[in-house]
């Protein structure tokens, strides 16, 4: 990578990272809502509450079966890349000694937006270098 691609690519970063941390300066809500919320709920789903069909609904319609259970619309394949940053910030939520039950709190929302972060930037300098041809 040239000289100036690596300034540019290091100022990007740091854009993104002061962004999406300001963003989260509005709640612990502010990171995890809408279509995040539905792909983030299989992790708590699975870890936490583990129990698929007994997810709370929160800031997305929710939808439910013959059976009263609650379905995701939402695939969950966004939770498997999203995975190694909750299982940090389960880690660092225990080790605080904070409540499981409370898998909105700001030490998720962080460890999810880290994740998003850095899975950001590695697409990007993948994407950079196979424009430019060079071995990944």
């Amino acid at each position: 990578m040239k000289r100036a691609h690596y300034l540019i690519f290091i100022l990007f970063a740091l854009f993104l990272a002061n962004v999406t941390f300001d963003r989260i300066k509005g709640g612990e809500r502010s990171v995890i809502w809408s279509d995040c919320e539905g792909y983030y709920l299989y992790l708590p789903g699975v870890f936490i509450i583990k129990d698929f069909h007994k997810w709370p609904s929160g800031s997305m319609w929710p939808y439910y079966n013959e059976k009263k259970e609650f379905v995701d619309k939402y695939s969950c394949g966004v939770a498997y890349f999203e995975l190694p940053f909750f299982g940090i910030g389960h880690l660092i939520s225990k080790l605080k000694g904070q409540d499981a039950k409370d898998y909105f709190s700001l030490i998720y929302s962080k460890a999810i937006a880290f994740g998003g972060i850095l899975l950001s930037l590695c697409g990007l300098l993948l994407l950079y270098k196979t424009l430019l041809h060079e071995d990944v």
